[in-house]
């Protein structure tokens, strides 16, 4: 089933286009989709498509590294501006906007 896995903030639509911006994203340790290696910088398959969305939009990014839940309810709150790995749902919907799919995945 196709779902949506990367999401941002109503900044990222707004100011974000027009002018300079830092968006705080969140990531984790989580192979292959985040990789945090030896010389302490991430990578892996969500940085890099999350660094080329906000390259488009013209935006820099801080790295915050946090647990799922605490970045859900930053995400709510507005302490994180971006997540991936995020399936949609009704409640989600409510204070998330949702950009994708991205890849396809199945849920068990």
């Amino acid at each position: 089933m196709t779902r949506c896995i990367l999401l941002l903030m109503t900044l990222f639509f707004s100011s974000a286009l027009t002018a300079k911006c830092q968006l705080i994203v969140r990531v984790t340790s989580f192979p292959p989709y985040y990789i945090f290696d030896s010389s302490k910088k991430y990578h892996g398959l969500d940085i890099e498509l999350s660094q080329a969305l906000l390259k488009e939009a013209g935006c820099s990014y801080l790295y915050k590294p946090l647990p799922w839940k605490r970045g859900l309810q930053l995400l709510k709150i507005g302490g994180v501006d971006l997540m991936t790995g995020m399936s949609l749902s009704a409640e989600r919907a409510q204070y998330i906007h949702f950009l994708g799919p991205m890849r396809q995945e199945v849920m068990a």
